[in-house]
């Protein structure tokens, strides 16, 4: 019977293997939950993506579905925290990798996550981040990222 059935499998890696599609994936379901359930449309603050991002997410696309409703509801005003979502408080910062290495990660990523919400626009990139474009193109440059257009 599984034969029958199992007609073509597919490979999907897990979230945390794929970060790069949190941001996308979040604002996809932020606008779906919100419908679903009849919420007004708000949006994740910075640090909820940046929460969301370090995440490993062992229940994958279902639990950050899940973590996203509970954020709808429970954020007082437009804007949801990582509070809001139970995602706040406890995140273990791996600094056996020496403080150079978690603060080059956290660049790293908050350019990435700034690139990826503003359609890889440069200037409210970062005008996001409260730097300047040379800084940014500073940072792309430093860890061989480009901008997609």
């Amino acid at each position: 019977m599984y034969y029958r059935l199992c007609v073509c499998q597919l490979h999907l890696p897990p979230l945390r293997e794929r970060r790069s599609d949190i941001p996308l994936l979040a604002k996809h379901l932020l606008f779906q939950n919100a419908q679903r359930l009849g919420l007004p449309h708000k949006r994740l603050s910075y640090e909820a993506m940046a929460i969301m991002l370090q995440h490993d997410w062992p229940g994958n696309i279902r639990e950050m579905s899940n973590r996203i409703s509970q954020g709808l509801a429970m954020a007082s005003g437009r804007v949801i925290r990582p509070q809001d979502m139970g995602l706040g408080g406890n995140m273990a910062i791996p600094l056996h990798d020496g403080l150079e290495a978690v603060r080059e990660k956290a660049e790293r990523e908050a350019v990435e996550m700034a690139l990826e919400l503003h359609g890889h626009n440069s200037s409210k990139a970062a005008r996001m981040l409260c730097i300047s474009r040379a800084t940014l193109y500073r940072l792309l440059k430093k860890y061989s990222m480009q901008i997609i257009n």
